[in-house]
């Protein structure tokens, strides 16, 4: 929803800024034909439009903030804390440079009845990412009768709910999260799951097998927008409500200055 929303903005943008070359440079914008528009948009147009609206309003003039970003500090204490809450048992100790994260702390926790299994806490020095790995992709199938054996994965307001639980453990707060228009807090949904068809019906079933939410990073007077994991927090529920992997990702944001916003004669004086 978030991403449909952001490209009807940026369609909406990129109409009122050819609007405005057209105006600058010819007087009245020529109006568009269909292919100009379904190349505009990216598919074919159900049907024709009824208004097109070209001029839009000079924005109102701000200053923007500038940031720096700090190196990511590792922080024994929180590390530690983690893991107590995970019941993620050991010490912190170095990570071996095979992994794609390192250098970094981890503790490693093996499983009683498999060693080449573990749990984790980690924090990278590579990457600044915080976070807990667990072997367990939530998958439970019953081989015998033929069905899942998943239960009690949380809905997506519950995982909203634990996660936002989680937040002192990990040294946050809800004022550390960025918010919608109305209020609420900005929130993303995954799911993985397996599909299977029943034994008695032969239907298509879907498995939910794990659940992921994601939160984000507030930035005073603007938004997270950012390729991969920077800025979000992840939180991952399997099956009886288990926490499976935990990924935060926040960035140590340091204020250096203010831009003022350019005009728009500034920006159409290269066109």
């Amino acid at each position: 929803m978030i991403q449909n929303r952001k490209l009807t903005s940026f369609a909406a943008g990129l109409l009122a800024g050819l609007a405005f070359h057209h105006c600058a440079h010819a007087g009245t914008p020529p109006r568009p034909g269909r292919l100009d528009l379904e190349q505009l948009i990216g598919h074919p147009m159900q049907g024709p439009v009824k208004k097109v609206i070209w001029e839009t309003p000079v924005p109102s003039k701000t200053n923007l903030c500038i940031y720096a970003v700090r190196s990511p500090r590792y922080d024994p204490v929180r590390l530690k804390t983690l893991a107590d809450f995970l019941n993620v048992r050991g010490a912190p100790s170095r990570m071996p440079p095979s992994l794609d994260i390192a250098p970094g702390y981890w503790i490693k926790y093996p499983e009683p009845d498999n060693s080449l299994r573990w749990q984790s806490v980690f924090f990278s020095e590579r990457t600044g990412a915080l976070g807990y790995g667990s072997p367990d992709d939530g998958y439970r199938w019953d081989f015998k009768n033929h069905k899942p054996l998943v239960r009690g994965i949380p809905t997506h307001a519950e995982a909203l709910q634990r996660t936002l639980a989680l937040l002192p453990t990990l040294g946050l707060t809800t004022n550390d999260l960025e918010l919608n228009s109305d209020g609420s807090i900005r929130r993303q949904f995954t799911k993985e799951v397996t599909w299977y068809n029943e034994r008695d019906t032969n239907e298509r079933r879907e498995m939910v097998q794990k659940r992921s939410v994601l939160v984000f990073q507030r930035i005073p007077t603007g938004e997270t927008l950012s390729v991969g994991d920077g800025g979000a927090l992840e939180v991952a529920f399997v099956s009886e409500g288990k926490i499976a992997e935990i990924r935060l990702l926040f960035r140590d944001l340091k204020s250096v200055g203010t831009a003022k916003q350019m005009s728009v004669k500034q920006l159409t004086g290269s066109l």
